[in-house]
């Protein structure tokens, strides 16, 4: 499934390029103006510096399909593990990604500007606030999937021994640095998909009725967070341009609201103490074994 997902998702993102020529990367490198600077540029001259660091991240990086594949494999061993959590939210993560790469075209700062990163940003206040044409690169930049599917890994490892979860937060760590300094997105996009990877958990998990609070919770928060930020980055003037502390506030605040949510919506998982339906067959197939006649 996995090998077939990569060939998928490469057909998807080149339709991007196409159908969205211009995007709209200058307003999001202007958000990250706001926030003190700019940390992808930042993470690409650390990068030029260390070639170690950035060839581990660069594996890392590429290596994300073959996570969520071990990720799954970790998942199927245990008890009840032929219910899956896992991949619905993947699936969920990367059709909802897709959709909104479509709503809100960003390609990130290295197809924007070129031989400029990482050494030369364009100084605070010059890409003013209009789309911009972008070469064949593809539109993937806003929320980060990458950041979203480490998330799901990682909010999904709390059952597994303490090496592997640390692994699944070193995963995470290491795709925050990559996709900054390799030039592919912005601080902004990271980030958003909190809020993203939180909606998709929250559509996907099995063992949580729809009724419960802790999962329309996450699911309408998660949802409304995504949509907010979307739509107030495409504003051309935007009420925060000259407020970096506020605007931090609430690019904080939506994520650990996510983290916080999430972590609730797990606990509603562990309380709920629903068989996982194949056990629930199982059961009632030993009973009518043991059944006279």
């Amino acid at each position: 499934m996995f090998p077939l997902f990569l060939v998928l998702a490469g057909f998807s993102l080149a339709v991007t390029s196409v159908v969205h020529p211009k995007t709209y990367d200058l307003f999001l490198y202007a958000f990250d103006e706001q926030l003190g600077g700019q940390p992808s540029f930042l993470i690409g001259r650390i990068f030029a510096r260390s070639a170690a660091l950035r060839q581990i991240c660069y594996i890392g990086y590429e290596a994300l399909p073959f996570a969520m594949a071990v990720a799954f494999a970790m998942e199927r061993g245990r008890p009840g593990g032929h219910i899956s959590r896992l991949m619905p939210a993947f699936a969920v993560a990367a059709a909802g990604g897709f959709l909104l790469y479509n709503l809100y075209p960003a390609a990130g700062p290295v197809h924007v500007f070129g031989t400029q990163f990482p050494y030369s940003p364009p100084p605070s206040g010059a890409p003013p606030f209009r789309m911009v044409a972008v070469d064949s690169a593809p539109r993937n930049a806003m929320p980060s999937v990458h950041i979203a599917m480490a998330l799901l890994i990682l909010w999904n490892s709390r059952p597994w021994p303490k090496l592997c979860r640390g692994l699944a937060g070193g995963l995470l760590a290491i795709t925050i640095l990559a996709t900054l300094g390799f030039g592919e997105h912005y601080l902004v996009d990271l980030f958003v998909a909190v809020p993203f990877a939180l909606l998709a958990q929250g559509l996907a998990v099995p063992d949580v009725p729809w009724r419960n609070a802790a999962r329309a919770a996450a699911v309408a928060a998660g949802g409304l967070a995504v949509a907010a930020w979307l739509i107030y980055l495409r504003l051309p003037s935007p009420p925060l341009e000259s407020n970096g502390a506020l605007a931090w506030s609430l690019l904080a605040g939506s994520a650990v609201a996510a983290l916080f949510l999430e972590a609730r919506l797990h606990s509603a998982g562990a309380q709920t103490g629903l068989p996982a339906p194949g056990r629930v067959i199982e059961r009632e197939y030993a009973a009518r074994l043991r059944a006279p006649g």
